[in-house]
């Protein structure tokens, strides 16, 4: 088992306390990665994976995980997966991940679908993010509480798209909120996974032997299919608003007959 510093289980545990309310939110791990090369014969990949569970699971991670610093595209890192990877057993975390190659995105959507969803990124996340959701709706687990690296650099699209699904009630989002891997190192779960699903098959491969893994490949059939349905949605929403302009410019027209009929 790895040392645990006093230090870094103190501020992690803290912080932990502070996500979960004290226990009552299930605790989610979030990190978007990108890779110019992919895995999948030398294409692009963009993958967002999160790590969910309850405050005492993730206690029980911390129990096995004394490391501040990790990232899993730099090789002198690599001698540590062995140690995370048990730490997420032990702590008997579920993972989530949704990829797919942006290429496609563009290829296969429509630009009223892409203005309304935005990038890659964004795709992804919301994916990925149902997923967390709909699992804890079903396991009756509470609210989540989403955790982002703070400074990772798709931070801004992963965060807008979980703070407008926060909006809507029947998602189950409590919070949103970002940290830096130092002061929380749960963190490193989601990077381990994002980019093992993009550019490490064996590990990834290690990971999905688990049975705790729910993963959402979005092909380029499901964009096109997605980005008709909203396009076909969009134009019926345009429809009804002419329609609705017409009928009240029409009512307003009798109103205004009736008004200068009661007056002559």
């Amino acid at each position: 088992m790895p040392y645990v510093s006093v230090e870094t289980e103190t501020v992690s545990s803290g912080l932990l306390a502070l996500f979960s309310g004290d226990g009552k939110r299930l605790v989610v791990v979030m990190e978007a990665f990108v890779n110019e090369s992919g895995t999948h014969k030398g294409s692009p990949a963009v993958s967002v994976a999160a790590w969910a569970g309850a405050h005492w699971q993730w206690k029980k991670f911390l129990s096995h995980w004394g490391h501040k610093s990790f990232h899993a595209r730099e090789s002198k890192y690599a001698p540590l997966k062995h140690s995370l990877f048990q730490a997420i057993e032990f702590g008997e975390l579920e993972g989530f991940t949704a990829w797919m190659n942006p290429g496609d995105y563009n290829l296969h959507t429509a630009q009223q679908f892409r203005n309304i969803m935005g990038n890659a990124y964004a795709m992804c996340t919301y994916a990925c993010a149902i997923g967390v959701c709909k699992f804890a709706r079903e396991k009756k687990l509470g609210k989540v509480a989403f955790i982002i690296e703070d400074g990772q650099p798709n931070v801004a699209f992963v965060r807008e798209v979980l703070e407008h699904m926060k909006a809507k009630e029947h998602f189950g989002i409590a919070s949103v909120a970002t940290a830096s891997k130092k002061d929380f190192v749960q963190l490193c779960t989601a990077d381990f996974l994002a980019h093992s699903r993009t550019s490490d098959e064996e590990w990834f491969e290690r990971l999905d032997n688990t049975g705790r893994i729910s993963m959402a490949r979005i092909t380029p059939d499901a964009l096109g299919e997605m980005s008709e349905d909203v396009t076909q949605n969009l134009e019926k929403m345009r429809h009804q608003k002419l329609l609705l302009k017409k009928q009240r410019k029409v009512l307003k027209s009798q109103n205004d007959a009736n008004a200068k009929g009661q007056t002559a």
